[in-house]
């Protein structure tokens, strides 16, 4: 189970997305899986749609989900990341600085 919640095309044509997603768990005792609890992501696409990054924050103990994403400093890709956290019920904010090799 996932989402995006936003997808922006920064300066550099890599496209930007931020969400958030949950893995399957079995709780003990049962023999049923469920969905776990959301877990915050951001993907990088380069201009051809194809996968570069994605990476999911299971240990960011502050957010739940990313829920949108802007560009900050083209020269030094740097993003701002707004995040919800529906435990403290407050918004987040993060500055984010990718990395990228880019094959050209």
């Amino acid at each position: 189970m996932a989402g995006v919640y936003e997808a922006i095309e920064a300066s550099s044509g890599l496209i930007v997305a931020v969400g958030a997603t949950s893995r399957i768990v079995v709780p003990e005792g049962y023999n049923r899986s469920a969905w776990g609890s959301k877990l915050p992501f951001i993907t990088i696409l380069d201009c051809t749609g194809a996968l570069q990054i994605l990476e999911v924050f299971d240990h960011l103990d502050l957010a739940d989900s990313f829920n949108s994403v802007i560009e900050t400093d083209p020269s030094e890709c740097e993003f701002l990341i707004a995040c919800d956290d529906t435990t403290s019920n407050e918004l987040v904010l993060l500055r984010a600085i990718i990395l990228i090799e880019q094959n050209n």
